[in-house]
């Protein structure tokens, strides 16, 4: 094996390394490091390609473990969890304004009260800003702040929102308390410059573009700032394929670069005197390297930009040195430099997004440089492998794969990249040399913006926009893509179509069904909240939908939507809504807008005006697969008496042979008591979800004595401000000898109902699904 093609099995290898150590449930020992060194030296210096493979994959593991010991955030302890804490230290990042809270980076300087506490360098916090406050990057402040540990929903098909902190070195969120001892202790300075800069030329936009509704999309495309994108902009940009396209990607860093480099070239060989120090196409690749680092800061290096920064880098470095380098090398050599910069960077999907996309465009311009054809027939060719190629990648990732990406990217990748960057990048320059010009050229921009959205808007409405499809396994994503590399080798390759077979797993996996009489039952992870999904051989019901935090977040289309999509299921036959609470309605819209709904129950009809609702009242029944579902509360006499909302909740049995399932929502003692004169010998049930969270105004002694579950589940978010569940709660189930689960601890909770079969013990996401990195 020689070096080059070393250096290429090598990164993938030390890749394959680092995603070993992520999938350990708990961190290795200190020890590893003075252990494993010396076993890797023997590998290397083996001579079996198998073994020097072994010792690279090694590197990989061991540097991901150091990396992860030195450098890992510090974990929040329990005792300081929910607590007033006083802490200096600065705005470290550029903060994200949404409607009336700011969220930031702060890096932590010094702790001030308690003085023994110990924390994570790096915060990420949120504010109310007080009247007349704005922060900036690089403020010193002083501030009353109150933590928990980072959080994350723990479902199938959800986004690992751990990982994702602990990857930016955020070792604890929480919320700014606007209490006595507040204050800015020194204006910004320049302490972090690059931060800085970028708030200036934010600033500088809205004002030009005050009265702008693409606004947020010109900040996006010019600073990588996407805060300000709702989530009706992520929704059609994913339907469409072309999120891509309002990121910085690595097509418009490698643009900027190339024009300057060309134009450092012509400029540097007019002059006589500076082409005799040095030559021309030299000078202007440092210069051309400069302009692409400088690009890449101000775009906040995400992991695209960084991809596409590092392999111009070493372009140009290898241009400066007349050093010819592969193209395959250097997306090695760039794989190499960013896994050793930030080994955990593979949790995120811009890595693998972005390194497969460029692999897919070296492979295809290698394996078609011989053929002629016009710029237009290359460009649909190059947007289709990769828009095919990337497939496996997005049924993994998002479990669904945007129909239409070829056409709409052959439109707008060039609309964007040669027309509407440049204008907003020129715009944005001339705001600081003639303000009235560089507007006027941000306005053309937006001009063109609202075009490319409107374009977007009509591929979004047509039919089959979105395919999709249940989470497959690596192996079946692996196996696509080299089904799909030998689909796209030149032409005279014989029997290339063999490539479809592996396909065939991928968009057709082995998805676990419930047989005929029996059901599935997920109590999900929302927080605060409550959303349930039945499962039969034909049929689906949702149970509650969780809560609604902002107009950008819902658990519907957060939790509910991916996880439903993971499962492979496109419609809602039953969406059921107990109540009012906006812990259990408040994902409803968000999540009909992901996926269709036929039919609708709810005890309050009149707050879902997106859908047509039918009021739920006892003894409504219906039979799905041989599985029997009743309503046993409220009657309709509750609705004229004008019950309490949480007592209006509706109550649902479940049945299948003689095993029995009770969701209760957030009835309380009032309702119970109703429910054990009209229905009592309804009641008794092998798996309750425990009604009103666990609080003390439900769960009855009597209530409980009747149901007598076998298993007790409690829906509650962790460290949540009520307390739920509460002990009192807590003991009386243990009295009637139930086990507890609760989604605070166990992540999403899974229940098996067969009729012939006793109940098994539930299943819980964490059990099989922990990381290093997920606190206990």
């Amino acid at each position: 094996m020689d070096c080059e093609q070393e250096m290429r099995t090598g990164a993938l290898a030390w890749l394959c390394g680092i995603l070993l150590l992520q999938q350990l449930p708990t961190q290795p020992a200190l020890f590893s490091l003075i252990f494993f060194p010396v076993l890797l030296l023997g590998l290397y210096r083996a001579r079996s390609s198998i073994l020097r493979l072994l010792a690279w994959a090694g590197a990989g593991f061991l540097w991901a473990l150091f990396y992860t010991l030195l450098l890992a955030p510090i974990p929040l302890a329990n005792e300081l969890v929910g607590k007033d804490l006083q802490v200096e230290g600065y705005v470290a990042s550029l903060p994200e304004i949404q409607a009336e809270i700011t969220r930031f980076k702060f890096d932590v300087v010094k702790v001030i009260v308690p003085s023994t506490a110990k924390l994570s360098h790096t915060l990420r916090l949120s504010w109310r800003l007080p009247p007349a406050t704005v922060l900036h990057p690089g403020d010193y402040w002083r501030l009353t702040v109150r933590l928990k540990p980072p959080h994350n929903f723990h479902n199938p098909g959800g986004f690992d929102h751990q990982a994702w902190l602990y990857e930016q070195g955020i070792g604890a969120t929480g919320y700014v308390r606007n209490a006595t001892g507040t204050l800015r202790v020194a204006e910004a300075g320049w302490v972090y410059p690059v931060q800085c800069i970028r708030a200036v030329l934010r600033e500088r936009i809205r004002q030009a573009l005050a009265e702008q509704p693409y606004r947020r999309v010109v900040i996006a495309l010019v600073l990588g700032e996407q805060a300000g994108l709702n989530g009706s902009d992520w929704r059609l940009l994913r339907t469409t394929g072309t999120a891509h396209l309002l990121a910085i990607s690595g097509l418009h860093i490698s643009l900027l670069a190339g024009l300057c480099f060309i134009l450092a070239r012509w400029g540097w060989s007019c002059s006589y005197r500076l082409t005799q120090r040095l030559a021309a196409p030299r000078a202007a690749a440092l210069i051309a390297l400069v302009v692409a680092v400088g690009y890449s800061a101000l775009a906040g290096f995400s992991i695209p930009t960084q991809r596409s920064c590092v392999m111009l880098c070493l372009g140009f470095m290898a241009l400066f040195f007349g050093r010819p380098i592969r193209a395959s090398d250097l997306l090695a050599l760039a794989l190499l430099v960013l896994l050793g910069w930030d080994p955990f960077a593979v949790v995120t999907s811009g890595f693998w997004l972005s390194f497969v996309a460029v692999a897919i465009i070296f492979y295809v311009l290698v394996g078609h440089s011989h053929y002629k054809h016009s710029l237009w027939r290359n460009a649909l060719w190059m947007q289709v492998c990769i828009s095919v190629g990337l497939i496996p990648l997005l049924v993994m990732l998002f479990e669904q794969v945007p129909v239409y990406s070829p056409l709409v990217n052959l439109i707008a990748a060039p609309l964007v990249t040669y027309l509407i960057v440049p204008l907003l990048m020129a715009g944005t320059g001339l705001l600081f040399l003639w303000s009235s010009a560089g507007q006027t050229v941000l306005l053309a921009g937006c001009g063109l913006l609202e075009l490319l959205w409107r374009l977007l808007g009509w591929f979004d409405q047509l039919p089959y926009a979105t395919l999709g499809f249940p989470s497959p396994t690596w192996l079946s994503v692996v196996l696509a893509l080299l089904g799909l590399g030998l689909m796209v080798l030149p032409r005279g390759i014989p029997a290339r179509w063999l490539g479809l077979l592996p396909l065939l797993a991928l968009f057709f996996p082995a998805v676990k069904l419930p047989a005929a009489r029996e059901a599935y039952l997920t109590l999900l992870d929302v927080g605060q909240g409550l959303s349930i999904v039945v499962q039969t051989q034909q049929h689906l019901l949702v149970f509650d939908t969780g809560p609604k935090f902002s107009d950008q977040f819902n658990t519907g289309e957060a939790v509910i939507a991916p996880f439903l999509r993971h499962n492979g299921y496109s419609r809602i036959d039953r969406l059921i809504i107990s109540h009012a609470d906006n812990d259990h309605l408040g994902g409803a819209e968000g999540l009909s807008k992901q996926l269709a709904v036929l039919s609708v129950l709810s005890s309050v009809p009149q707050r879902l005006p997106w859908t047509v609702a039918e009021r739920c009242e006892a003894g409504q029944a219906w039979t799905w697969d041989g599985v029997r579902f009743e309503i046993v509360h409220p009657w309709a006499v509750d609705y004229r008496n004008k019950t309490k909302e949480n007592n209006l909740s509706c109550v649902l049995r479940i049945s299948s042979g003689s095993h029995v399932l009770l969701l209760t929502g957030d009835i309380e003692a009032a309702a119970e008591q109703q429910l054990l004169e009209r229905s009592r010998g309804l009641l008794a049930a092998d798996i309750v979800v425990v009604p009103h969270h666990g609080s003390l105004t439900s769960s009855t002694a009597a209530f409980v004595q009747a149901v007598h579950p076998r298993y007790a589940l409690f829906a509650t978010g962790q460290f949540n401000r009520f307390g739920f569940p509460r002990a009192a709660v807590v003991e009386r189930y243990y009295r009637v000898n139930a086990q507890l689960l609760n989604t605070a601890n166990e992540g999403a909770i899974r229940v098996w109902l067969r009729p012939e079969v006793p109940v098994e013990a539930p299943q819980t996401y964490r059990a099989t699904q922990q990381r290093f990195w997920h606190p206990p």
